[in-house]
């Protein structure tokens, strides 16, 4: 049966497989990112074009970031991720600009560009990127609180979907994300994924929820 489905077949080619299905072009990764964008997409287009956010989560979420540490100061700041300390420095700068709060459109866009930045690592995730997650999640609470603002109901029906998907997707990634660690090559992907399998099958159906039919 195995030899009809496929005539390649080992750790190795398995392993490639897996890799390819979750991140390569077509993959889970860029199919979850284009379902989320077209989902908040839909929540832009129902709002005003100026609609304004005040972006209370995620100026909390870079201050905790870049707190020092009491008795400690000095050394904390060498700890600091500088990516991250230049993003505080510079969103506080752009509120400080625009009278304290910043446009729907520019917020979504600079989220955006976060997820991105976690994107690229978030099959090896390093604090840097947990704390660019951390800074996601203010972000999308700030825009969904400027969304429901609005009482309309079908902004909040749109951004409660929105929201749903992208928090059921993240899920999905974090479960799999011990999986398809490439340092080790395919192969330590392919025993990654079955290691667990006598215990359960909970793993493995993730991956393999996570890929299409042909993979």
């Amino acid at each position: 049966m195995a030899g009809q489905l496929s005539t390649a077949s080992g750790a190795e080619a398995g392993g490639k497989a897996i890799v390819r299905g979750i991140t390569g072009p077509g993959g889970f990764m860029e199919r979850f990112r284009s379902q989320s964008k077209e989902l908040y997409d839909e929540v832009q287009r129902l709002l005003p074009e100026d609609q304004a956010v005040s972006a209370t989560n995620s100026t909390a979420a870079l201050s905790r970031v870049i707190a020092p540490v009491r008795g400690a100061e000095r050394t904390s700041a060498v700890l600091q991720n500088p990516k991250i300390a230049n993003i505080a420095k510079a969103f506080q700068d752009d509120l400080a600009a625009n009278g304290g709060a910043i446009s729907y459109d520019s917020l979504k866009s600079l989220r955006t560009q976060v997820g991105e930045l976690v994107d690229d690592s978030i099959l090896v995730p390093d604090a840097g990127t947990r704390q660019l997650r951390s800074l996601y999640r203010a972000m999308s609470d700030d825009l969904t609180v400027a969304a429901k603002a609005t009482g309309d109901q079908k902004v909040i029906n749109a951004v409660n979907r929105a929201n749903n998907y992208h928090r059921e997707a993240i899920k999905r990634v974090e479960e799999i994300e011990g999986i398809v660690e490439k340092s080790g090559g395919p192969e330590a992907v392919y025993r990654a994924m079955f290691t667990n399998s006598r215990e359960g099958g909970t793993t493995l159906r993730r991956v393999m929820q996570s890929l299409n039919g042909q993979q």
